[in-house]
């Protein structure tokens, strides 16, 4: 670990790329990817929330925030932000650097699920968790339960490596894919699902 750490330090110049290493290493199926999105994955991704001032974005997973960075950039407030990581070092983090966020340390799934229950609204659902690793009912609920949270006319964005949807095509649910991004590493494609109005 010690070498890994070393090395990344000296590549990348340090900080985020050692914590999300060290974040996979403690538990690789949760966290999916050894290292943070890069920014035209992340931009990509805040694009297609098609976000309103003043709307609630609910981010999935968001690590060390660079996709919570390229909301910012798109013009969503902090305020705004509920940042949902179940990593407790990287909820820590995403704390420090975002403190007018409502950062929330638990499990999305049962958190979504939960919200929707309840009636709670947000602009859109922006997802980096790796949905393959996960069975296509809990994706399927994920998915039902951020479109409405977002309703018509808000949106659930993820993004995958795979060729295909992480959630599979459901009545009332439109979905669009990206090009893929070949800058990111590995290369991605951006999915966004609306439901039918």
């Amino acid at each position: 670990m010690a070498y890994i750490e070393e090395q990344l330090g000296r590549q990348q110049g340090g900080g985020d790329w050692i914590r999300f290493l060290k974040s996979w290493l403690r538990a690789p199926l949760r966290t999916g990817a050894i290292a943070p999105s890069g920014a035209k994955l992340s931009d990509a991704m805040a694009f297609s929330a098609a976000i309103k001032p003043g709307e609630t974005v609910i981010e999935l997973g968001p690590g060390t925030g660079v996709v919570t960075q390229a909301l910012l950039m798109r013009g969503v407030w902090e305020g705004n932000l509920i940042l949902v990581e179940a990593d407790p070092d990287l909820a820590r983090l995403l704390r420090q650097r975002y403190p007018a966020a409502n950062v929330i340390e638990g499990d999305a799934f049962a958190l979504l699920s939960q919200w929707a229950e309840s009636g709670m609204a947000a602009g859109a659902v922006v997802s980096s968790l790796p949905l393959f690793v996960y069975p296509r009912h809990k994706r399927q609920e994920l998915a039902r339960a951020a479109l409405r949270i977002t309703g018509p006319a808000g949106r659930m964005v993820q993004f995958t490596y795979g060729p295909v949807s992480p959630v599979s095509r459901q009545k009332g649910m439109r979905a669009y894919a990206s090009r893929r991004i070949w800058q990111n590493l590995p290369p991605a494609v951006v999915w966004t699902y609306q439901g039918e109005p």
